[in-house]
């Protein structure tokens, strides 16, 4: 009969061996002037040659109380290098390049090498056994602690990658976790120095944290917010409940004897081994941390930890009674024209136009045009450079509410989650192409690098404007797209701006062209208010507004014109 340590801890692979006369120092003095001699003044090159060390060291057969002093050297360089590493996949727009892409992977797979490290150490020190060792326990937590952490880690380089989780690293977490039940280890509390979060929690709170994560459906989160959202797990996952044994339908199950992410299971009626997190009194707690619009939590870190208020009742939502669709999704096969980004689709809406003619072209308009504003900064167009790429997307469902779309020709694609979408069922020979406007809320990079997308659609009718304020800051030329709600109960229409702009309350003179695709254009100048702050995703910004107090610089429409652009003013 197998021990749990075996069942549990043993993962099939190369056998280990002795170590040879090259190899890799495995005693501590030894390691600790190799790592001495590393080049951390060329990251590249010292990150290779670490990652090789801690690969190949877990390839040998080292007594396990070594093993640990091994990797406990390993740790502050290991993170050294893997913050470097993440640099160069941090701010960017997706898919990455082939170069950044290897970044992401091996900071990614330094990770799981760690953890599984950490995971021999546990299986030597048990040692077939179904009890911990005399006077080992302390080794037993600290091992299997650690190893739960560098997965997390590992599911959260993953994240940041907007790449599907490795292989294994599921099943592995799972396995860990009921390592710890056999051994009644889940409530022992345990100190993990290198935690930014809290260093002290027990086992159940080390492995609920990256559950959380999951189910807070890391894809539609920015890489700020899950950096932000990985750490404040560290301190909230206390208020979270986990269960070895699902009674009925309470919780999320976690079906622990599969490669699965919590929410999923394999078989029907939660046959096997499914465990439940129960969330409700997390999600409450969640909701009374806001307070002014604000959470602050408290951490390892000098500066506490200040969360949105939006963001984190919209984590709060992730942790609540799952809710119905809002509408029912279909499948589909048909394909759609994209655009991505707020200069790119105002470039489609205003018929071609770019905006140094379109702003010349609006009588009393804005004149004077501010060079990074011609193109969204992280694309790295200047204003003679950018013409938008029009990308083929095939639609794989859709709903009232948005699609689900693949970008098979991903080289062309530059996105970031919370970006403005504009989608077309036109094709470029239309005369008068229509454009709708989504925001992309989440994605998915697949292996063979196409990209894997959820659209949500908030307009079905846009006007491309061209502002500036009417005092102030804002005196260079700003593009803005104005939105028509998809329903007439959803109120007035709404202003699509610049992402730097967030404030309220401030006046603006937006023009507008009567028929961009006219040879002379008649324009209106209209002066509104900024009203309320409907969502600020960093890259966009989306405000109700209304009519200025002052409107002796509004000019009417001809009196030709079919369609005020402007009733609700």
């Amino acid at each position: 009969m197998t021990s749990a340590a075996q069942r549990f801890l043993s993962n099939p692979g190369p056998a280990r061996r002795a170590p040879g006369k090259d190899a890799v120092p495995t005693v501590p003095s030894g390691l600790k002037m190799w790592l001495e001699a590393l080049p951390m003044a060329n990251p590249g090159v010292a990150a290779r040659m670490l990652f090789n060390a801690v690969k190949e060291l877990n390839g040998y057969h080292i007594e396990p109380s070594v093993r640990l002093k091994l990797l406990e050297m390993l740790r502050a360089p290991v993170r050294l290098v893997t913050v470097t590493l993440d640099k160069q996949v941090l701010n960017m727009p997706f898919p990455l390049p082939a170069q950044k892409r290897q970044f992401g992977e091996v900071s990614r797979d330094f990770q799981v090498e760690m953890a599984n490290g950490y995971r021999l150490a546990l299986l030597d020190v048990m040692s077939g056994r179904d009890s911990i060792p005399f006077l080992k326990g302390a080794m037993v937590l600290g091992a299997l602690c650690k190893s739960i952490v560098y997965l997390r880690e590992a599911l959260l380089k993953s994240y940041l990658c907007y790449s599907a989780v490795p292989p294994l690293v599921w099943l592995d977490l799972h396995k860990l976790a009921r390592f710890a039940d056999q051994l009644n280890l889940l409530d022992k509390t345990v100190e993990d120095d290198f935690a930014l979060g809290r260093s002290k929690a027990t086992i159940a709170e080390f492995y609920l944290a990256p559950v959380l994560l999951s189910l807070a459906n890391p894809y539609r989160l920015s890489q700020r917010e899950l950096n932000d959202l990985s750490l404040a797990l560290e301190l909230w996952s206390k208020h979270a409940v986990l269960k070895t044994q699902r009674q009925g339908e309470e919780g999320f199950p976690i079906q622990m004897d599969a490669d699965l992410e919590p929410g999923r299971t394999v078989r029907e009626g939660d046959v096997g081994i499914v465990w439940a997190v129960e969330t409700e009194a997390l999600a409450r707690a969640l909701i009374d941390s806001v307070v002014d619009g604000r959470a602050s939590l408290r951490s390892k870190r000098a500066e506490p930890l200040v969360l949105d208020g939006d963001f984190v009742q919209g984590v709060a939502g992730s942790y609540g009674v799952s809710a119905e669709r809002g509408f029912e999704r279909l499948p589909a096969r048909h394909q759609l024209q994209t655009v991505i980004g707020l200069d790119a689709l105002h470039y489609m809406v205003a018929n071609r136009m770019d905006f140094q003619t379109f702003t010349r072209m609006t009588s009393e308009g804005p004149k004077e045009i501010d060079a990074r504003q011609t193109a969204s900064n992280w694309t790295g167009l200047n204003a003679d450079q950018f013409r938008p790429t029009v990308i083929q997307a095939r639609v794989l469902d859709q709903s009232l509410g948005g699609y689900r779309v693949m970008w098979e020709n991903a080289d062309s694609v530059r996105a970031k989650v919370g970006e403005v979408v504009g989608l077309s069922t036109g094709s470029d020979d239309d005369e008068d192409q229509q454009w709708m406007t989504g925001v992309l809320r989440w994605l998915r990079v697949h292996a063979d690098a196409q990209i894997e997308v959820g659209i949500e659609l908030i307009s079905r009718r846009v006007t491309a404007v061209g502002l500036r304020a009417a005092s102030g800051k804002l005196a260079v030329a700003q593009r803005g797209l104005v939105m028509v709600p998809l329903k007439a109960n959803q109120g007035e229409r709404s202003l699509i701006l610049p992402g730097h702009i967030t404030g309220c309350e401030m006046e603006l003179k937006v023009s507008e062209l009567d028929d961009p695709s006219s040879f002379d254009p008649g324009s209106r100048l209209e002066r509104v208010r900024l009203l309320e702050l409907i969502e600020a995703t960093g890259l966009y910004s989306q405000f109700t507004f209304g009519p200025s107090t002052d409107s002796s610089e509004n000019t009417p429409l001809p009196e030709t014109s079919s369609e005020p652009a402007w009733n609700i003013l």
